[in-house]
């Protein structure tokens, strides 16, 4: 990223890269002006917004791209309709090191802002995990009746995704 990326620059990172070994994929590699257009890399979309506080001025805003999330809410459903009649507590444990892989990657970087995208999260295990249970018996599992999400995060210790 920079105001004006010339020729010389870019041969001087080809020569770089070179050095260390490492090849640039043309066919994915491209220029993009990041004020006027928002782009995506590495499970990140990078937009450049206006600020809500300070009339004028603009600022990055990184938060989670579409497709991360919705490569995050594809394994939980395909988990959970594979895991059949497990375990609560079990279900919550596998639940765990998906969610905890994809929080710790959006947040730990300190670089973006993915709380919306938490919330989204926690909004999608809440109606996914109530429709599971709810489909588990003929005459609903006594989880749903009393909340799932709630007792699976209490009791059984599922990670809330906006708690971190």
């Amino acid at each position: 990223m920079g105001e004006k990326i010339t020729r010389e620059i870019k041969d001087k990172i080809l020569d770089i890269l070179d050095k260390m070994g490492l090849k640039l994929n043309k066919e994915k590699t491209k220029s993009v002006e990041a004020k006027k257009n928002a782009f995506n890399f590495l499970g990140f979309t990078f937009r450049f917004d206006n600020c809500l506080y300070n009339k004028g001025s603009k600022y990055w805003n990184v938060f989670p791209s579409k497709k991360a999330q919705k490569r995050l809410r594809r394994k939980i459903r395909d988990y959970l309709k594979s895991s059949g009649h497990l375990l609560p507590m079990a279900i919550a444990n596998d639940l765990n090191s998906k969610l905890r892989g994809w929080i710790n990657y959006f947040t730990i970087s300190k670089v973006s802002y993915p709380n919306k995208a938490k919330r989204d999260i926690e909004w999608y295990l809440r109606r996914t995990l109530n429709k599971h249970f709810k489909r588990k018996s003929q005459r609903k599992s006594r989880l749903y009746s009393k909340g799932v999400y709630r007792i699976l995060v209490e009791k059984h210790g599922l990670v809330k995704p906006t708690a971190y």
